[in-house]
């Protein structure tokens, strides 16, 4: 019951985007709005949700787990309300901000309470493979739930189920979810410098990359501006946080092997799939001439295969357990090898060619997420899980708009709306996508070795003792 009430919240952030996508355009139509206009209807909540996340950690390890997901269910709840009745464009914007933040304190509680909630090893990697099969799920099943609940109710449609579903959680959060969750309280509060300084500097970082995602690799010098004053401020935070008494990120955090490489991987799978999605739903659009929603139905087979593994998680969790790091491996390569196969179908005359690769990157995406998430946290404290889960979101944020930003750079021009554009045109950008999978076998190869040198000094240091035993 408790990872049901987890997985809920979870299920409905990510669907969010899908359905506020899918119901833009009669959105603009009823508000009368511009099309700068209705970016910032999906940029508010981006910006928002990306720039407080880190905070959104740091309070679940301040506060515990279940008192966050309760008031981050009621904030995003209220921001869903808010669009619903939004009458004029200023409270849609202030319902999306409120959303955001509710979101970002809601997204690192859901998993540290499952990182609290279940033992290290299968039972964990099981309860985090679930937890990655219903984000799956949603990306690929969000829009056809979206175009349903549009064309039923219109574009406020959505935002009272969010509402409904989000309410929901926080009771049941609030009657079920265990009241101490085990994290120690951190004297001191919190340090609002730091707070101003990240938020900024993430805030900044996710629309620069977003906007060189969305308007390629040629943005405006402004685009280019910001981005370098978010490195500047993570810079000003990074010297701040090493004289702080009590630092928002633990600096022995990113010191662990296993914290670097779950992260790496993480992002490495995330940005994959976002390239995979973004890029198949151009090429159905533009190549194919499906709408919106036929696109949902071709990627139906992402979200079923990831139901499936889900379902058969119960018993591949042992076996998963065993061997970590092949497992990454191969997850990996199923990543790679799907959208290597994506670029080599594009010149097909069929949509359906995308299929089999599309299936063989949700299993990869699957498998790699609960994996990554696992070995994240396994090597670190108890009172570390809220804000290690943020640095993950974080970092999967940023990569997967890096990835987003070259795969569709690779692709170029494509000309306007209602051109039709050649499948194979598309080939550069699925290449792209997998070749930025590399990192992630360079830092498994040298996991691999760490974990071999300390086992070779694991055993020097016994056969040594034991020696030294023998000799007395």
């Amino acid at each position: 019951m408790i990872l049901t009430i987890i997985v809920s919240a979870e299920l409905m952030i990510a669907l969010d985007y899908a359905m506020t996508s899918v119901g833009l355009p009669a959105l603009g139509i009823d508000l009368r709005l511009q099309p700068d206009q209705l970016q910032w209807v999906l940029s508010s909540y981006s910006l928002t949700f990306g720039g407080l996340l880190i905070v959104g950690g740091y309070l679940s390890d301040l506060w515990g787990g279940r008192r966050c997901y309760v008031r981050g269910c009621l904030l995003f709840g209220a921001g869903a309300l808010c669009c619903a009745v939004a009458p004029f464009y200023g409270l849609l914007l202030a319902g999306r901000c409120l959303q955001g933040l509710g979101g970002a304190i809601l997204l690192p509680a859901t998993l540290s309470l499952t990182a609290s909630t279940f033992a290290d090893g299968p039972e964990r990697i099981k309860a985090l493979g679930i937890i990655a099969v219903s984000g799956m799920a949603a990306t690929a099943g969000g829009t056809i739930i979206a175009g349903f609940l549009v064309s039923t109710f219109g574009w406020r449609g959505p935002y009272p189920f969010a509402a409904l579903l989000v309410f929901a959680c926080a009771i049941f959060g609030a009657l079920l979810l265990p009241r101490a969750d085990g994290f120690a309280k951190k004297p001191g509060g919190l340090d609002p410098i730091a707070i101003l300084l990240i938020t900024l500097c993430s805030s900044l970082l996710v629309w620069s990359l977003s906007t060189i995602a969305s308007k390629g690799l040629g943005s405006p010098p402004l685009i280019l501006s910001a981005f370098a004053a978010s490195l500047i401020m993570f810079g000003v935070f990074i010297l701040l946080q090493r004289k702080a008494a009590i630092p928002l990120i633990p600096p022995g955090m990113l010191r662990k092997p296993k914290v670097i490489g779950g992260i790496v991987m993480s992002s490495l799978i995330a940005g994959s799939a976002a390239c995979m999605i973004v890029l198949v739903s151009l090429t159905l659009q533009r190549s194919f001439g499906l709408t919106p929603i036929q696109v949902g139905y071709a990627l139906a087979p992402f979200g079923i295969t990831s139901v499936l593994l889900g379902i058969a998680m119960r018993r591949m969790s042992t076996l998963l357990a065993r061997r970590v790091r092949r497992n990454m491996f191969a997850a990996l390569c199923l990543n790679m090898g799907g959208l290597f196969m994506m670029s080599l179908v594009s010149g097909s005359a069929s949509q359906y060619a995308y299929t089999v690769p599309i299936i063989m990157m949700s299993v990869g995406s699957v498998i790699g997420l609960a994996l990554a998430m696992g070995e994240i946290y396994a090597g670190i404290e108890p009172d570390e899980k809220g804000i290690a889960s943020a640095l993950c979101y974080v970092a999967r944020l940023l990569w997967s708009a890096i990835v987003v930003a070259f795969s569709i750079g690779a692709i170029g021009h494509i000309g306007a709306q209602d051109q039709r554009i050649p499948a194979e045109h598309f080939a550069g950008g699925f290449q792209i996508g997998a070749f930025c999978l590399i990192p992630g076998l360079l830092v498994l190869a040298m996991l691999f070795r760490t974990e071999r040198a300390g086992a070779i000094a694991g055993d020097e240091a016994d056969a040594s003792f034991a020696s030294g035993d023998a000799a007395t």
